[in-house]
């Protein structure tokens, strides 16, 4: 048998196996509640009040399905977690990092598709509204960066504002840190 060839024996009934394997062939994630858009509305009673189902869940919508990333796009993701997460502690951090933070609407358009595949084409389509959208990469962000726990953390904590991720400000002691151009500076207080 060649490295290439499908193995013929059964798989191994090693206690763990199974679990492995799904965490393998875990690709992606779906949602866990319907995303309501302009083809796939919520149910409305005739107040206007969204129906539910017995499980709290609403009626209508869409459940929708992210698929994985490939690796390039996983180490860009953390790389961007790992360079906004130093910002956040204080620790140094390149300007031309930070710049990466920052991206102009071309930019930001790119990493949502980017981030969520065909799937970000699909909500478009389907009519979701942008803010709803902006909510969907950010999570979906989080989930491949940094994991299902603090992707979920961050939905409960209501850390998803629908609008531009913006680097944190930098502080008092960062901006001083930072390389000053001297000839700027002295033409600005003579001005």
């Amino acid at each position: 048998m060649t490295e290439y060839d499908e193995p013929t024996e059964q798989p191994s009934e090693e206690p763990g196996y199974e679990a492995f394997w799904d965490f393998l062939e875990d690709g992606g994630f779906t949602f866990p509640i319907p995303v309501a858009s302009r083809a796939f509305p919520y149910e409305r009673d005739q107040a206007g009040r969204i129906l539910r189902e017995p499980s709290g869940r609403p009626r209508g919508g869409k459940v929708y399905r992210v698929e994985s990333v490939d690796a390039k796009t996983g180490m860009r993701l953390t790389a961007l977690a790992d360079i906004s997460r130093n910002l956040q502690r204080g620790a140094a951090v390149s300007p031309a990092d930070v710049a990466k933070l920052n991206m102009d609407d071309d930019q930001e358009r790119e990493f949502s598709e980017q981030v969520m595949g065909a799937t970000y084409h699909e909500v478009i389509a389907d009519g979701v509204d942008w803010p709803i959208i902006q909510k969907m990469v950010q999570y979906t962000y989080m989930y491949f960066a940094m994991g299902t726990d603090v992707a979920n953390k961050a939905a409960r904590e209501g850390l998803f504002t629908g609008g531009k991720a913006m680097a944190p400000a930098l502080n008092r002691a960062e901006r001083r840190a930072q390389p000053q151009d001297h000839q700027t500076r002295r033409t600005r207080r003579t001005q």
